[in-house]
């Protein structure tokens, strides 16, 4: 069979069905659609679920949802981001960008993985542990963290 239906209820779900398996597949997948956002590219919506997404939200809903993905494991990204076979770092980086340039609320459960990532990742910095210069990084991910704004 050429084509599947397939219902899906949230962004969680989307990923998951989308990308497989493959840890690549879904870093590339989710770059894809937040290139899309950063254009004013379409809503995503499924009129069957009631699942909608306009490209406003999209990073921000995006980075919730592979939060959501990997429950929550900071080690998880923490190897996406050393691992040379992922480009989790730049799609990291590109959502930290995009953030320190929006004017809506940063949502409080990305904020605190977040910072949750900006610690782990500053001890192993701090160890020497990262091969390549981590700061820019982390600079930018301490932006988001402490930005003023919070979402109700």
């Amino acid at each position: 069979q050429l084509f599947r239906t397939f219902a899906v209820h949230t962004l969680r779900e989307l990923i998951f069905v989308l990308s497989g398996d493959q840890d690549n597949d879904l870093i590339s997948m989710l770059s894809a659609l937040q290139d899309m956002a950063a254009q004013d590219g379409p809503t995503l919506c499924s009129s069957y679920t009631g699942l909608v997404v306009s490209p406003h939200e999209m990073p921000e809903q995006l980075l919730s949802a592979l939060f959501e993905h990997v429950e929550n494991d900071i080690t998880v990204l923490i190897d996406w981001i050393l691992s040379d076979e992922t480009c989790f770092l730049e799609y990291i980086l590109r959502y930290a960008k995009w953030r320190c340039s929006s004017s809506s609320a940063v949502d409080p459960h990305v904020r605190e993985r977040l910072g949750a990532l900006l610690h782990r990742l500053g001890m192993l910095e701090r160890g020497g542990l990262i091969v390549f210069n981590v700061r820019p990084l982390l600079r930018r991910i301490a932006m988001v963290v402490q930005s003023g704004t919070t979402a109700e």
